[in-house]
């Protein structure tokens, strides 16, 4: 059975965070050049069968960035020692 510590030991919050938000700035960034090409032609008809592929990949890389960012942010919370306190 495979252990998932190994991986919590590379992947800091930190670094997950950051994969996440390139991710979805890159989706973003791409969907944003979508809207602008489709403005080009006054919101009409796609000019191009491979702007709506476009738009597809970056909405897959929007929910991919934001899945890791919050997977990583669960993972850190999963990272964090429990101190108990024992009263005397």
């Amino acid at each position: 059975m495979p252990s998932y510590k190994h991986w919590l030991d590379k992947i800091t919050l930190e670094l997950g965070a950051l994969i996440g938000l390139v991710t979805g700035g890159v989706g973003g960034l791409v969907m944003m050049w979508c809207v602008f090409q489709w403005y080009r032609v006054d919101f009409g008809e796609l000019p191009s069968p491979e702007l709506s592929r476009l738009i597809v990949l970056s909405m897959t890389f929007i929910t991919c960035g934001i899945q890791t960012f919050c997977s990583a942010f669960i993972i850190g919370v999963m990272g964090i020692k429990q101190v108990s306190k024992v009263s005397k």
